[in-house]
């Protein structure tokens, strides 16, 4: 369990600021933030990209995402588990060999991408930065406690919950775009990498092919399949009598 002093001392999600009207101002403070995270590439393409969607009105982007999401009675059914799953760290090879960062924050470095947080306004840099070498077991039950539903039902209603953005889409649409919690997306990319079995086309499905090794490979083949003409008839030995 976490200490007093260690609780006094992790990395607080930030406080949400008030979402400008301004689209260049938003622009902009979307470019800082993935600069500050050193995510630069990024930054620039946030800059460069054209901005010719439409402008949708807040009041009109929320009566047609309540369109496209009605109100409805949630209901999540348990998943069937023979058992209780266990997290591993896999030992991998570093450039740096004198490194002394604990495998876990290294391990949830490689998956920081500057991506948006969900509702907690944790987001993945902020989870690496609070991994310890003292609290990375702790770390670790946290993540396991979440695959496996272990936790109390109104925590794991408050982990299902997500931030719901309407996406201009062209001419008068809207697309909707759902922001789930980051701490449990980390823990679904620990779990893929215990258990190598759940990308079997089985377990995600026969198309499913972003899931699967060498996927980009099975849909060219596929589509080669669906294109390749038909052979002709054969011809049988009544008709060349005949």
């Amino acid at each position: 369990m976490l200490t007093n002093a260690e609780i006094a001392s992790a990395t607080t999600a930030p406080r949400r600021a008030r979402k400008s009207k301004n689209l260049e101002e938003r622009i902009l403070n979307h470019a800082k933030s993935l600069a500050s995270h050193g995510f630069f590439s990024k930054a620039v393409s946030a800059l460069m990209r054209d901005r010719d969607e439409p402008e949708v009105p807040e009041d009109e982007k929320v009566l047609l995402l309540r369109r496209l999401h009605p109100k409805r009675a949630e209901e999540v059914s348990k998943c069937i588990s023979t058992g209780t799953v266990e997290l591993t760290l896999k030992t991998t090879p570093t450039k740096n060999a004198t490194t002394t960062e604990p495998q876990l924050k290294t391990q949830v470095g490689r998956w920081c991408s500057g991506k948006a947080a969900g509702p907690s306004g944790w987001t993945e840099e902020l989870i690496r930065d609070s991994i310890t070498a003292q609290n990375q077991p702790d770390w670790l039950a946290i993540f396991e406690d979440i695959v496996n539903a272990s936790l109390s039902p109104e925590t794991l209603r408050l982990l299902r919950r997500c931030n719901l953005l309407g996406i201009p889409k062209k001419p008068t649409g809207i697309r909707p775009l759902a922001m789930g919690e980051t701490i449990v997306k980390l823990a679904v990319k620990l779990l893929l990498c215990n258990q190598k079995e759940l990308f079997d086309s089985h377990a995600v499905g026969r198309f499913q092919f972003a899931f699967q090794k060498c996927g980009t490979e099975q849909i060219i083949h596929a589509v080669r399949e669906l294109l390749r003409p038909a052979p002709p008839p054969s011809t049988t030995p009544s008709q060349v009598t005949a």
